[in-house]
């Protein structure tokens, strides 16, 4: 058996046990992997084994210390930009200045403030100190060896496969590249979405890009810098689809398509444009934040016992690649003159500055896969920072007089694409030719269900009962394999602790019957068990989970949530005693997150960083810094490193 995982390079003995081991798990749980070659490419154990881990798991390599090196240098800059504005008057300082900072991370070189050398005088001898005191604190661990792993890639690579995760966390697809590649190619080959392009009129179209923000630097707010936020390096978005595997095919299945605009040129102006939306965004009634929000309304409904009433979904077809560029501008710049006098912006903003922004996120939209390059001249982009806020904005308009003018629709809301209804319908004789005749529109298509008994919206299953009450129970997908992190995953041991208890808590703010809740509690920790957690870890979470209250689970805590409902819906703040003056984050101002790489043979990795940065900066002579020095709060988040996704062929 232990033959069956070996590969080029021979794996150490204790390696081969580990290997052996998740072997006899994937035996029985290997529905989540997909092999969509059409049997030409026979999987081998050793590919179910490791893609049974999941595509978050990151393997327990020995540690880059350049990595931390460039990780500890970041934080210090960040400490540096921290210093630079804490000795600026407050009123100068707002959110779009730190905004600005958090953008300059991504320019080459990263800009750094003058105070980062009086904060840290000697900063080789603050990072020596630190790699210093790792290496004494690192301990080997032995999983799978790297040689193990660069075999597998080399499996994928001889045999011409591609490993993507699946459409609604449907699992892991093996596929055949050229079968991927014309899916791909189907999708951009569509003329009505996407114009054939070459990278000469990509550079052409940025450079028009870049030519526009300096000439109209000046009529833009001097509070945004838009010259800062041109970033040079720029790429074009990277095409890709997720396979569609929860939906019949014949050969391949569709691919959902995805634009990864992280190295765009126009990405920083698509961050501001969502930040200056997102305010307007909250002022629509029917926007839906989260499932929290969602049931903090269904709460509120009291629908009476002599009528007669149905649940209705609804759902947009394709709703970015649908929604024209031109009516979504038109509907935001509504939006903006309607309401700015409600808005408490930093500095003063015109309709003639918002449109540029808009033009300049929404108007240079390039797609570039396997050196081919596209334009997108229908629809807005899909993986724009901005595109969420602006489509909220458009679908609303868009809606507003189709549901408000039927008074039998006593109540609706949405989540971007996904609509939700409770609809009165004693006297309607034909539901369906209602809710047909409602749902018209001249560019948005829908696709509709209805119920007297319950339906599906988002992650809860709504039902109404004899006498008009709402219930609702947690609604899983029947494509969802609950991948969760595999416990041996090189991850901090408190995200993995904290994993049970967070799906727990979402079973009981979800569901409305405790007695159900509880038996779904039990339900969900033997997935956990799969996913090798010991059970003394499951055993307390459950202890914890019974202490805790569904009213606890729905006590609205996020500031946007908290400022939809303060304008909404303040009666829900009454109800749970919330008061929005109390609600602010103190010194926020002060909280300073650095990010490093975790390694979980590093001991106290976090601890280590964070204790030397704070002894060097208490060493510091400059008296203007002490009183920022003992106010700032350093917190260490961690990334991951050596994920699964490395190892897979792109």
């Amino acid at each position: 058996m232990k033959k069956r995982f070996m590969l080029e390079t021979r794996p150490s003995k204790n390696e081969n046990n580990k290997l052996y081991k998740l072997y006899n798990q994937v035996t029985k749980n290997n529905n989540n992997i997909h092999n969509l070659t059409n049997n030409v490419f026979k999987v081998p154990f050793q590919i179910q084994t490791i893609l049974w881990l999941g595509i978050k798991f990151c393997f327990s390599l020995p540690p880059r210390f350049k990595d931390v090196t460039c990780s500890v240098q970041e934080g210090m800059r960040k400490i540096g930009w921290h210093g630079f504005f804490y000795d600026r008057n407050k009123s100068d300082l707002t959110k779009f200045d730190k905004i600005l900072c958090n953008f300059n991370r991504t320019f080459k070189p990263k800009l750094h403030s003058v105070v980062e050398n009086e904060l840290f005088p000697n900063i080789k001898q603050v990072i020596n100190n630190i790699i210093c005191k790792l290496k004494r604190n690192y301990v080997k661990e032995s999983f799978i060896s790297k040689q193990f792993l660069d075999s597998f890639l080399k499996i994928q690579e001889d045999n011409n496969i591609i490993i993507k995760p699946a459409d609604k966390n449907a699992g892991n697809c093996i596929m055949l590249k050229i079968d991927y590649e014309n899916e791909v190619m189907r999708q951009l080959d569509d003329l009505n979405t996407y114009f054939p392009s070459t990278k000469a009129h990509f550079i052409y179209k940025m450079d028009k890009l870049i030519d526009d923000v300096q000439y109209s630097n000046y009529k833009m707010p001097p509070e945004l810098k838009v010259k800062q936020l041109l970033d040079l390096n720029y790429e074009a978005a990277k095409f890709y689809v997720l396979p569609k595997v929860h939906k019949e095919f014949n050969n391949f299945p569709k691919g959902r398509p995805i634009s990864s605009t992280v190295k765009c040129c126009n990405r920083n102006f698509s961050k501001v444009l969502d930040t200056i939306l997102q305010p307007i965004m909250n002022l629509m009634k029917d926007v839906l934040l989260d499932t929290t929000h969602f049931l903090l309304k269904l709460n509120e409904i009291n629908l009476l016992k002599d009528r007669k009433y149905v649940l209705m979904t609804a759902d947009i077809e394709s709703l970015y690649p649908n929604l024209p560029i031109k009516i979504c501008k038109q509907r935001c710049m509504e939006a903006f003159v309607t309401n700015k006098h409600k808005l408490n912006y930093p500095f003063s903003f015109n309709e003639e500055q918002l449109y540029k922004l808009l033009e300049w996120s929404l108007d240079y939209s390039f797609v570039e896969f396997n050196n081919l390059y596209y334009e997108q001249h229908k629809g807005i982009p899909m993986g724009s920072n901005s595109s969420v806020t602006v489509s909220n904005i458009t679908v609303s308009a868009e809606l507003k007089n189709m549901f408000y003018s039927r008074p039998e629709i006593v109540f609706n809301t949405r989540f971007i694409d996904d609509i939700f209804c409770i609809i009165d319908v004693t006297e309607i004789v034909d539901v369906n030719s209602f809710i047909n005749d409602t749902l018209q529109h001249t560019f948005l298509k829908f696709t509709y269900e209805y119920s007297e008994i319950n339906v599906n919206f988002l992650d809860l299953n709504v039902g109404i009962t004899d006498n008009n009450v709402l219930e609702t129970n947690i609604y899983r997908k029947p494509m969802s394999k609950h991948e969760y992190l595999h416990y041996s995953s090189n991850h901090p041991l408190h995200i993995k602790k904290s994993l049970p208890y967070s799906a727990g808590i979402r079973i009981i703010r979800c569901t409305s019957i405790r007695e159900k809740a509880n038996v779904l509690i039990d339900q969900e920790m033997e997935k956990f068990v799969r996913r090798s957690y010991p059970r003394a870890i499951l055993n307390d979470c459950k202890n914890k989970l019974s202490l805790v209250t569904r009213e606890q689970t729905l006590r609205p805590k996020q500031q946007l949530l908290l400022a939809n409902l303060g304008i909404h819906d303040p009666g829900i703040l009454a109800k749970y005693n919330v008061d929005l003056t109390n609600t602010q984050i103190e010194n926020d101002r002060n909280k300073i997150f650095i990010v490093v790489p975790f390694y979980k043979t590093l001991q106290n990795i976090g601890t280590t960083i964070k204790d030397i940065l704070l002894f060097h900066l208490n060493k510091c002579k400059e008296d203007k810094y002490k009183d920022m020095i003992q106010k700032m709060y350093i917190t260490i988040a961690f990334k991951k490193t050596n994920g699964l996704n490395r190892y897979l062929k792109k």
